[in-house]
C-alpha cells in the first residue's frame, strides 16, 4: 500500500524556488525601476541648472547692452 503513495517530497523545494525566484525578479524590477527613476530627476536637474545658468547669462547680456548704450546716449547729449 505504501508504494502507491507518490513522494512528494520535491514539492516544497520547487515551491520555495519558484517563490524565491519571484521575489528575486521583483526586487531586480524594483532596483532598476529606482536606477531609472534616479537617473531621469538628475536629467531633470541637469537640465534645470543648464537653463537656470543661460538664463543668468542671458540677462548679464542683456544689462551690459543696457549699460553700453545708456552711456553712449548720455555722452551724444554731452557732446552735442
Amino acid at each position: 500500500m505504501l508504494s502507491t503513495i507518490p513522494v512528494l517530497n520535491w514539492v516544497g523545494s520547487l515551491v520555495t524556488k519558484i517563490t524565491s525566484d519571484a521575489a528575486e525578479r521583483e526586487k531586480r524590477d524594483a532596483d532598476e525601476r529606482e536606477r531609472l527613476r534616479s537617473e531621469a530627476l538628475a536629467e531633470r536637474l541637469r537640465l534645470v541648472a543648464e537653463f537656470l545658468k543661460r538664463e543668468r547669462k542671458l540677462a548679464a547680456d542683456a544689462l551690459e547692452r543696457e549699460k553700453f548704450y545708456f552711456r553712449r546716449n548720455r555722452l551724444k547729449r554731452l557732446v552735442y
